[in-house]
């Protein structure tokens, strides 16, 4: 017998097998809202919703990494002089204009 479909749930898309998370009942308001509207089921709206978080935190960490490089000179210096050299193997790599 096949899985029963969950509303919310598309046409080929696996029923929700996940483990249970407790959330607010307001959140569980607004995700069913979000679900409603974009016309997919609420696992998916949370996984968009978690990916989106994931990036950005991932930014978040490489703007604080630039931000600890600009801060310290001798870091700078290293990281000024390793940009020069790959500028300047760039160069070698262009093909010449005729």
């Amino acid at each position: 017998m096949p899985a029963k479909k969950s509303s919310g749930q598309k046409e080929g898309e696996k029923p929700d097998t996940g483990a249970l998370v407790r959330i607010n009942p307001a959140d569980k308001t607004l995700l069913q809202d979000l679900a409603n509207k974009e016309g997919e089921s609420m696992p998916r709206i949370l996984h968009k919703a978690i990916e989106l978080y994931r990036r950005e935190r991932f930014l978040k960490q490489v703007n604080e990494g630039y931000a600890r490089l600009n801060s310290d000179e001798t870091s700078l210096g290293a990281d000024s002089r390793e940009r020069q050299a790959w500028v300047a193997t760039q160069d070698e790599w262009r093909p010449e204009e005729i």
